[in-house]
């Protein structure tokens, strides 16, 4: 995960690249420049005033500060379509560090409105996929950042079913300098992303470029170059057969084709999951009803008083470990977003993780070292962690400096705010039946709904229904105290966590951290409130004292839903019967490839099981699941959509012989 950021001297106040011993732009035509080669030559202004989808999707090879990216929202807000949504997709191996970027971007004053939103949404510095939604004036732009090799992040998000780019802007440094930007492999990669009609366009117009464009499908002609640079090259793709794409392991993971024709969703349930994939569609243009069970929104375990958003670990560099870092980086960005559009109450103190025992300190920290990101964590000594969290701490720590907490209900309050997004409570959903292309959705009474499109996202009621009840969802006791402050916890600056949790406000303290298999009916709050404090003592036992078990304000306790390998089940769900008698023979020959696609539910998909981490894991995983259902470009890699995919238990239990032949 560890990624090189671009090594940069200034020359004269412009930047010069180490890495590839060339400019990053020339002096004083950098705009210009940009606007010839890149906005002029694909059209974008005529094209966008024809356009023939809802999302314009650009690509490009070379973000280096993102200039090309803020000449053309510029250029968006002053001429897009009216309900059309643009997909910016840039790909940079040595991304710059953020004090650089807001350095260069300081010499163009008259992009400051762009290039600040920019700055503010700039992600770490660590490799793989980053989607952050920018806002330029109620002009939203979504920016898709893939930082590390071209080739191979783009190939990463390839699905047979995904997103289609319109247009490529090709500037990486010269091909003299930086010759694997320009690679005949690197243009087949483009070709499969695009559509007959794509353009593409580049400063280069060199032999050797357009001869791997045209090997590729791509139609180049050379055309005037800017400025004093005789020519450049624009290019159109044209369809090609038998373009080779990357290989897939899994087939059985390809998701269906989405139905896009109504543009509008049916989400079930308004907790957390529910609420986040209705914004995240919403975002999209599409309009989307959410119906609840209950008579308000996140009653039920999406209902605490405040929850914490930190960063789970996981060692290795597996695709868990890739969805547990990203998740958190994505909901952090996005709830700070939030909080300046809406009442969001959220407070961002920091959080100070001790660890139960010297060998998970020592695993912890070598995972934090293996990420690269300097300033998601620190490692403090226990001097330092004490003089920063105003109570005496007897180990050394991690510091999570952007970790925060918030209110969920008030968070579910702010997605459902959106225009694009009505809410029906009182509304128990009992039954789901396909008829004439549509979902029919009934209660004990009768027909409430109908949608071609539907998300399950109400937690373990996921098991009533006839399309979702064949998966493993299990069902955890937490429970969460609020004691008034002592003297001890008024002292406390920052949240600690660790075998319990502590989350500090204003008025009071928070305890958290029990969690039990399924104990709701055999544990009184008393009794949970015991444990909750047991658990505090392990991780400060002065903290813990000084709280009186019988002077609590209140304790609230709910069952949270998990799977078993503690991952959400996030994407379509598979029709049973037809996928086990696809896949039997995996029952006999647990190493049978799977080359089969799987068969679905037409429009209908499920996002549950986020368990205790549900503020954390709920954002991200809404911006994936509204992806796959818009064919737009997804915020993450394929083998993390794979790790999440509902059909992952049907394919394990049928390799383990749980279920017939």
């Amino acid at each position: 995960m560890k990624l090189k950021p671009a090594r940069l001297q200034w020359r004269k106040g412009m930047p010069f690249s180490l890495d590839y011993d060339d400019i990053y732009y020339a002096e004083g035509s950098a705009l210009p420049e940009s606007e010839h080669v890149f906005l002029q030559a694909n059209r974008l202004q005529q094209r966008w005033q024809k356009p023939d989808s809802d999302y314009f999707t650009i690509g490009e090879c070379g973000f280096g500060a993102g200039l090309n990216f803020l000449n053309t929202c510029s250029l968006w807000c002053q001429h897009k379509p009216a309900t059309a949504r643009l997909h910016y997709l840039a790909c940079e191996l040595h991304p710059l560090r953020a004090e650089d970027l807001e350095r260069l971007l300081a010499q163009f004053p008259e992009l400051a409105d762009y290039s600040s939103q920019l700055q503010k949404a700039y992600p770490p510095l660590c490799s793989g996929t980053h989607q952050r939604r920018l806002n330029f004036s109620g002009h939203q732009v979504q920016l898709t950042l893939l930082f590390g090799d071209a080739n191979r992040t783009l190939q990463r998000l390839y699905r047979k079913n995904g997103f289609r780019v319109d247009a490529w802007y090709l500037d990486g440094f010269s091909p003299r300098c930086n010759p694997q930007m320009w690679t005949e492999e690197l243009c087949r990669t483009l070709a499969i992303f695009s559509r007959p009609g794509t353009s593409l366009s580049t400063y280069s117009a060199a032999g050797g470029v357009r001869k791997a464009l045209d090997s590729a499908g791509f139609q180049s002609q050379r055309i005037k170059g800017f400025g004093k640079k005789r020519h450049m090259l624009s290019a159109e793709f044209q369809a090609v057969e038998n373009l080779p794409t990357p290989p897939v392991t899994n087939a059985c993971f390809i998701p269906p084709p989405a139905i896009q024709d109504e543009r509008q969703a049916v989400v079930i349930g308004a907790g957390l999951a529910g609420c986040a994939t209705a914004y995240a569609l919403a975002e999209q243009g599409w309009q989307v009803c959410v119906l609840e069970r209950e008579a308000s929104i996140a009653s039920m375990a999406s209902g605490n008083k405040r929850g914490i958003v930190d960063c789970k670990l996981s060692a290795g560099h597996d695709a868990s470990a890739e969805f547990y870092l990203h998740s958190y980086l994505y909901s952090i960005s996005l709830y700070q977003n939030l909080a300046e559009k809406s009442a969001l109450d959220l407070l961002q103190p920091g959080l100070l993780y001790l660890a139960a025992d010297p060998g998970e300190r020592d695993r912890r920290h070598k995972i934090l070292a293996s990420y690269g990101i300097e300033h998601l964590s620190q490692s403090l000594s226990a001097e330092h962690a004490t003089a920063l969290s105003g109570i005496k701490l007897e180990d050394t720590t991690q510091y999570f400096p952007d970790a925060i907490s918030l209110n969920p209900v008030s968070l579910c309050k702010a997605y459902l705010q959106h225009p694009a997004i009505t809410l029906q409570n009182n509304q128990e959903v009992i039954r789901l039946t396909h008829e004439n292309a549509s979902w029919h959705i009934s209660d004990c009474k009768g027909l409430i709904s109908r949608s071609k499109t539907v998300i399950i996202a109400n937690s373990q009621d996921a098991l009533h229904l006839q399309q979702s009840k064949h998966y493993p969802l299990l069902s955890n006791y937490g429970q969460l105290d609020e004691y008034p402050h002592s003297l001890e916890s008024r002292k406390l600056a920052h949240m600690l966590s660790g075998r319990a949790y502590v989350i500090p406000t204003d008025e009071s303290v928070l305890i958290g951290g029990l969690t039990l298999a399924d104990q709701f009916e055999k544990m009184t709050l008393d009794q949970g409130a015991k444990q909750n404090l047991a658990l505090l003592a392990r991780v400060n036992e002065n903290l813990a004292d000084s709280l009186d078990i019988n002077n609590r304000i209140s304790s609230r306790a709910a069952l949270r839903c998990s799977s078993p390998d503690y991952l959400p089940l996030v994407g379509p769900v598979e029709n049973t019967a037809l996928c086990l008698e696809l896949f039997k023979g995996l029952s006999r020959n647990a190493r049978q490839p799977l080359v089969e696609e799987a068969v679905y539910q037409p429009g209908l998909y499920i996002n549950v099981a986020h368990g205790s981490n549900a503020l954390s894991f709920t954002p991200y995983a809404a911006a994936y699941l509204s992806a796959l259902i818009t064919e737009t470009p997804a915020p993450c890699s394929n083998r993390v959509a794979d790790a999440l995919h509902p059909l992952r238990f049907l394919i394990r239990d049928l390799k383990k012989q749980r279920l017939p032949a």
